[in-house]
């Protein structure tokens, strides 16, 4: 069933859940520019581009200080996977610079945040949802760690929300943080796997996996207009350098990177950009910290058999199943996300 999460409302409720670092800060950028159309509610702050949370969520205060956007709370999420006492392990500090977001200078430090009464990340998610059933959309770039605690204090979630988009999975293609896995359900595999289950139930997630993020390359000209933007957006090109030189040493591409975590707003802004989707009987594998497989999407391959009841793999139009979006119009795609970032210097 395709989710309708656009046409009804014009001014659409937001929650991010965000592990800020550069390419997350695109897909915050593009939330705030579009202020006759999301409406954001707060940051959800997880663990995944650098070790901590505290280090995302300072990252997202610094953002929000940068775009005079500091009324938006910024909630602190779990600092370790469901499940878990340990730290994630490894860093993104090789992609995101040490600080996770391109080691950038003090200049850009972050202005006394917005009051949040200590409630954790989960905790926002599932009292915003009480407050205003069917009317909140969750859109997340970030390890699944805080939906899936959300899920734990209030098993209605799924229904509650409007819907939730998230950055997530690679369905037909290769993994980027292993062969087999995309590096947000990898990070945090257990909850991935149960978030998917939970809201796939429910027919409102949509999925913006690898195989659509990956093609979508922002050419460096593109950047440097973004740059028009203001404090902000000149926080966000300036960190862009750290992150180009990483895709270029790591996946060999060095005119451009993807923008992944820009996909789950532009979806909601601009839906009609995405040119292929599927219903998918999705699932996560959940192993073990090292095991290839450890975070990979997947489904049944061999498609419907209704004279068996076997495979179910593309069956559409029932609960189950998750949107995934596959293919977008690039250049569109590409315009829309400039356009808005370098349109942020104007805003009231």
């Amino acid at each position: 069933m395709l989710v309708a999460v656009v046409a009804a409302n014009p001014l659409q409720q937001v929650i991010l859940v965000a592990d800020v670092g550069v390419d997350d800060a695109a897909g915050v950028l593009l939330a705030l520019s579009r202020r006759d159309e999301l409406e954001v509610l707060g940051i959800a702050a997880t663990f995944g581009c650098h070790k901590h949370v505290e280090v995302t969520a300072r990252n997202a205060e610094r953002l929000l200080a940068a775009a005079n956007r500091s009324s938006v709370p910024v909630y602190r999420g779990a600092p370790f996977p469901f499940g878990s006492t340990d730290l994630m392990h490894g860093d993104g500090s090789y992609v995101h610079g040490a600080d996770g977001f391109g080691n950038l200078p003090d200049d850009y430090e972050s202005c006394s945040p917005a009051e949040t009464g200590g409630v954790s990340a989960a905790e926002f998610i599932a009292q915003t949802a009480r407050s205003a059933p069917g009317k909140v959309v969750l859109v997340s770039f970030s390890p699944l760690t805080n939906v899936a605690l959300a899920l734990a204090i209030e098993p209605r979630l799924p229904t509650l929300l409007r819907s939730m988009v998230a950055m997530g999975g690679a369905v037909y293609c290769a993994g980027n943080a292993s062969p087999l896995a995309e590096a947000n359900f990898m990070h945090d595999a257990h909850a991935a796997r149960i978030v998917v289950h939970a809201f796939a139930q429910a027919g409102s997630l949509v999925l913006a996996p690898l195989d659509v993020t990956n093609p979508t390359i922002i050419a460096p000209g593109f950047i440097e207009q973004m740059s028009a933007g203001g404090k902000a957006a000149a926080m966000f090109t300036s960190a862009w350098p750290t992150y180009q030189n990483a895709y270029c040493k790591l996946a060999g591409e060095c005119d451009g990177t993807p923008m992944h975590d820009a996909h789950p707003v532009m979806y909601l802004v601009a839906p009609q950009l995405y040119t292929r989707t599927e219903q998918l009987k999705l699932s996560v594998i959940s192993s073990q910290v090292g095991d290839p497989a450890h975070g990979m999407s997947t489904f049944d391959r061999r498609g419907r058999r209704a004279d068996t009841g076997i495979g179910g793999g593309r069956e559409a139009g029932d609960r189950g199943s998750v949107t995934v979006l596959l293919e977008v119009d690039r250049p569109a795609f590409v315009k829309l996300l400039t356009d808005s970032i370098s349109g942020l210097a104007r805003l009231p």
